[in-house]
């Protein structure tokens, strides 16, 4: 969306469908938003700040248009009040701008994610997934570009049995992955039963590509994963080396298959499991209320000391 008259066309339709929805609110209004487009629609909506809410340098994906996605974020970090960002490598990418943000990064329901392996009560595992071959080597997200067909292929080399299910919708990702043995592609399965998938699964895995479009990414997964006791076994980019100690990481395809593989005959290490125990502290409940601090700081008076430098 580079030309002007696409901007034009693009703001009048969203300014037609949002603007009565915004009037309903009462005041203050906070718009949050988490993709660069939204900068056509700041001079046009009545609200009292507008909080751009970076996860993602979109930069670098393939599918976007690279100029369009950037200008568009330049303009609208430059009219943004607030800024926030999901890890440290997304704030130094704001501070490109001349601007700054405050880090807060994504949290995780412990409760719904711990629950114990291996309950013995009936659970309500589909009868499409019970028909794949044990044991699962499991991935859940967007089936995409980010995912390494490479890792992929080097995981079923070493498998004997089993599946590898790679859980999620699909879209645009390498087409060698259709063709490598054992991998299973179901599609996305209900939010609440991945809890539930992740009890009965061997190995958790994320196998990314390392890169531009991953290496700033904080996946969410990551922490979903964390707060399970399955073995996990995760790339090495930047999200994951703060937990070195929870997980596997590997540099390359070779081990990333041979950490697979010991976890597949050994289990977890209890000592990873301890140190799963940091990300018990960082609830959706707790992220929410630095977020709505720093989303109307000043709006209703002074709620914090704003910053740019605090994570969460």
């Amino acid at each position: 969306m580079t030309r002007r008259w696409e901007r034009a066309i693009n703001r009048a339709l969203l300014q037609w469908q949002l603007a009565p929805a915004v009037r309903q609110y009462p005041r203050p209004r906070v718009v949050v938003t988490t993709i660069p487009i939204a900068a056509i629609l700041v001079r046009v909506l009545q609200v009292d700040r507008w909080l751009y809410y970076c996860v993602d340098d979109f930069r670098n994906w393939p599918e976007m248009d690279r100029k369009g996605i950037a200008d568009l974020e330049r303009c609208l970090v430059e009219q943004a009040d607030v800024i926030i960002a999901a890890n440290e490598y997304l704030k130094r990418h704001i501070e490109e701008f001349g601007k700054t943000a405050v880090i807060i990064t994504h949290g995780i329901d412990w409760e719904r994610w711990s629950s114990p392996a291996r309950e013995k009560s009936i659970e309500p595992i589909s009868e499409w997934l019970r028909r794949y071959e044990r044991p699962w080597i499991v991935f859940w997200g967007s089936i995409n570009w980010q995912v390494d067909a490479t890792i992929v292929a080097a995981i079923s080399d070493r498998l004997v049995q089993g599946s590898i299910l790679l859980i999620g919708p699909i879209n645009t990702h390498d087409p060698k992955l259709g063709g490598i043995a054992r991998v299973k592609m179901p599609g996305p399965i209900p939010q609440c039963m991945l809890s539930v998938l992740a009890r009965h699964t061997d190995v958790l895995i994320m196998p990314y590509r390392r890169g531009p479009g991953v290496d700033e990414s904080e996946p969410l997964k990551l922490r979903e994963y964390l707060a399970t006791d399955r073995p996990v076994v995760v790339c090495d980019i930047p999200a994951t080396r703060g937990w070195a100690d929870a997980v596997d990481i590997a540099t390359t395809p070779e081990e990333f298959a041979a950490w697979v593989d010991l976890r597949l005959k050994v289990g977890v290490d209890p000592h990873q499991l301890e140190a799963r125990q940091r990300v018990r502290g960082e609830s959706w409940s707790e992220k929410a209320k630095q977020f709505v601090e720093v989303a109307f700081h000043s709006l209703h008076g002074p709620l914090m000391n704003l910053d740019p430098g605090r994570t969460g």
